[in-house]
């Protein structure tokens, strides 16, 4: 999974490195899970336009919510292959999406198992 500098580092979750003392490798690392992320966002923004009823909880066990929304994401690829990027709602979604927000959470460390594999 990839997160922001709100989610402490996971063993599965990837998060950008600390803007602290930055090399290369890590800005560049940072730049990419950034575009990767945003791109993931404005996918699940586009969803969530189409299929409204996902803006709600889906009152489910975790299987029928993992095929739910799988099905959806399927669904939506379909459309997408058939008629294209509705470039309206692309540009509706991508200007909700927040440019650089600075979460902070509270117990926001990382674990050690997380760290070892960075």
């Amino acid at each position: 999974m990839l997160g922001d500098e709100a989610y402490p580092l996971r063993k599965y979750l990837l998060r950008p490195y600390s803007k602290t003392n930055l090399n290369n490798d890590s800005e560049l690392f940072n730049t990419m899970l950034s575009k990767s992320r945003k791109s993931i966002e404005c996918a699940f923004g586009i969803i969530t336009n189409k299929w409204r009823l996902l803006t709600k909880s889906i009152e489910t066990d975790i299987y029928g919510a993992e095929l739910f929304v799988k099905t959806i994401c399927l669904l939506h690829n379909i459309i997408i292959d058939k008629e294209g990027v509705c470039m309206q709602t692309l540009m509706q979604v991508q200007q909700t999406i927040p440019i650089n927000m600075n979460r902070q959470r509270q117990y926001n460390r990382s674990s050690e198992a997380a760290t070892t594999i960075r």
